[in-house]
């Protein structure tokens, strides 16, 4: 779980949940969505505080979006003749509530373009380092 009972009842300052049991497993629900929105990528042992704090805070508006509007899956809309029923409006590609987007963008881990870019190469890069090439099995 990336964010704790403390940390949305303290920090987040969450719309209330009473029973720990439900808030627990709305924020295991919202964690796991995180790591589908960030397309499984979210190391917490390679963040800084300020991204990890972000994290924190988009696990926590998205329980907390479950606690106000339900853990249903479904965010399109249906018709059938004259029949129409619109889903959720406030979900952001990716199945997370778009606040919860919000807090990602500022960690980085929604950046398509890097996903699969090794994290030591990521680190060169970061500090004008040149990343060196690799012999692919080819021998000289």
């Amino acid at each position: 779980m990336y964010a704790t009972i403390v940390y949305y009842r303290t920090t987040y300052l969450g719309q209330a949940v009473a029973d720990d049991t439900k808030l627990t497993q709305l924020l295991t629900r919202a964690s796991d969505d995180m790591d589908i929105a960030c397309m499984g990528r979210i190391d917490t042992t390679e963040m800084n505080t300020v991204a990890l704090d972000y994290l924190m805070k988009a696990t926590c508006a998205q329980a907390e979006s479950y606690a106000q509007e339900g853990t249903a899956d479904s965010s399109g809309s249906v018709s059938l003749g004259s029949f129409s029923m619109s889903g959720k409006e406030g979900v952001a590609p990716g199945g997370v509530c778009k606040r919860s987007a919000r807090y990602l963008v500022f960690t980085g881990l929604l950046n398509r373009a890097v996903a699969s870019m090794p994290v030591r190469n990521l680190q060169e890069l970061a500090s004008g380092g040149v990343i060196p090439e690799t012999n692919y099995g080819v021998d000289e």
